[in-house]
């Protein structure tokens, strides 16, 4: 699968929107910054059907860094 994804491609030229998000940590007592990014990225490839499964299964478990935080969400649409 790593092979495959070589040979997908982003289709969009929308810039993402990138800022530093703060969240106070308690057990740190100091805030902690997570770089965010906003947008939107659209992927072309002959072979992306073989990353819908794990794409799909990504957006239902939040798997992006920063969940905790309320970041790491992503919504996929498929055509």
């Amino acid at each position: 699968i790593l092979t495959n994804a070589k040979s997908v491609q982003i289709a969009s030229d929308k810039p993402l929107n990138k800022f530093i998000y703060k969240r106070h940590s308690g057990s740190q007592e100091q805030d902690i910054p997570l770089k965010v990014f906003t947008g939107e990225i659209v992927y072309r490839g002959e072979i992306l059907a073989d990353f819908l499964p794990f794409l799909a299964m990504g957006q239902i478990l939040n798997v992006g860094t920063g969940t905790t935080s309320g970041c790491g969400r992503y919504a996929a649409e498929f055509e």
